[in-house]
């Protein structure tokens, strides 16, 4: 709707993992070179935890683009509160697996030889587990992740199982200590600095197209205050402040603008 009025090319702030947008923090860099680490150094797990809309599921999918140029299949299970027959057979299917068989044992048997057959072909299987706090309470699943990762060769494991979640995740793991000793590598995301925020919102700018200062010192500052350095809510907020703005026919967003949002919210 504004995009002409602020010479943007494309929607700068969608709430979307478009790994265009990816900005490389030191620690979004440190948390991928960690996830890396457990893939290619064969650890068999990782976990990555950080409140809700901090960018875990951009930088899984940067993980995974990462990933693609390489050796690696990978599958996304993002809907962890499936019954636990059902969670394997995604996981399974997921990875190439067909036909799916109907039990338990039988899709167990049929990912290992799946596995093995990849790995004859120089290949290696990466589970990801988004929403992976949503297991904790459920027995059944957790017991299922902690049986993916007993699933070794004397040299490697069968799979790499990422777990991906709010920081419940963590505390929760703690309680369970048949998984937590599993895990190989942990990494918590924390937000965004001012600092930080700034630098991401001239980023998505300069992607979308943007060749000019659209936000000034006050508004960013504003927009750190609101947000706490969120990038989901940085997102919602940019996105709604450059609408007052045009709105407004202003030519830059100022903190009235961001504070102002507040009426198309409530």
């Amino acid at each position: 709707m504004y995009l002409n009025y602020w010479d943007l090319k494309r929607p700068p702030f969608q709430n979307l993992p478009d790994i265009e947008y990816f900005m490389e923090t030191p620690k979004h860099r440190e948390a991928l070179v960690r996830l890396l680490y457990a893939v290619k150094g064969g650890k068999g797990s990782a976990m990555l935890t950080g409140e809700v809309g901090c960018g875990k599921t951009m930088l899984c999918f940067k993980l995974l683009e990462e990933l693609k140029k390489e050796k690696y299949d990978s599958v996304v299970i993002t809907n962890p509160t499936l019954p636990a027959l059902d969670f394997l057979k995604q996981i399974y299917e997921g990875i190439g697996g067909h036909p799916v068989p109907r039990t338990k044992r039988e899709i167990i048997l049929a990912m290992t030889r799946h596995s093995e057959s990849k790995h004859r072909e120089g290949r290696e299987i990466v589970i990801v587990v988004d929403e992976a706090h949503l297991i904790i309470k459920r027995r059944g699943l957790y017991e299922e992740i902690r049986m993916l990762l007993n699933y070794q060769r004397r040299d490697r494991f069968l799979f790499t199982v990422l777990l991906v979640g709010q920081p419940e995740l963590l505390s929760g793991i703690t309680n369970i200590p048949q998984l937590r000793q599993r895990i190989a590598i942990k990494f918590h995301l924390d937000p965004l600095s001012q600092l930080e925020t700034q630098s991401y919102i001239l980023h998505r700018l300069k992607v979308s197209g943007a060749e000019r200062e659209m936000f000034t010192p006050a508004a960013i500052e504003e927009i750190y205050n609101q947000s706490n350095g969120i990038p989901r809510v940085i997102n919602t907020v940019c996105d709604l402040s450059l609408l007052i703005a045009y709105g407004g026919q202003r030519d830059r967003v100022d903190r009235p603008d961001v504070q102002n949002i507040r009426e198309l919210v409530v």
